[in-house]
């Protein structure tokens, strides 16, 4: 019993320490007009519909609306000479939430999860620590780049719905 406490202790702090943390952009949009909960609601679904298509979950409190979609965006690593010469070539998804208030909304993406030609070149999940896989360096600060790009862009056009 006494050799069995140490190794519970080893695994449970391994797990600590190796805990990874997700990449996450989050914001708040406000309008210039004071527009009811419904009225925002009603502009987010809108853009939600005519930009990723599909709302994966809704749920509709007295206060605020809850809204989860999951999108997908397209990685390409273009290899020496501008070739599409990486098996890293794939996809990214991640999860766009947003809790929408009387006036104002709130939108989060999470958990970015590389998926490339095949599970040898598939990262997995993107996260704030260095990369720890072995050769993967480039193309994991290469898709971070692409990621903050696609976050910019979409917050830019999130921006643009309430005013």
């Amino acid at each position: 019993m006494k050799k069995f406490i140490p190794i519970l202790f080893i695994l449970f702090f391994s797990s600590i320490v190796m805990a990874q943390t997700p990449i996450t952009y989050s914001g708040i949009v406000t309008t210039k007009d004071t527009l009811s909960k419904n009225e925002v609601y009603s502009r987010v679904e809108s853009w939600i519909i005519e930009t990723i298509g599909n709302i994966n979950y809704k749920e509709d409190n007295q206060d605020s609306v809850i809204i989860k979609t999951m999108c997908r965006m397209r990685y390409v690593n273009y290899g020496v000479g501008g070739n599409n010469g990486s098996y890293a070539t794939g996809y990214v998804d991640y999860n766009l939430n947003f809790i929408v208030l009387k006036g104002k909304f709130k939108y989060t993406f999470t958990n970015f999860i590389h998926t490339g030609w095949n599970k040898p070149w598939s990262y997995g999940l993107i996260t704030k620590e260095p990369c720890k896989k072995i050769g993967w360096t480039g193309y994991f600060e290469d898709i971070k780049i692409v990621i903050n790009t696609e976050v910019l862009n979409t917050t830019k056009s999130l921006k643009i719905i309430l005013n």
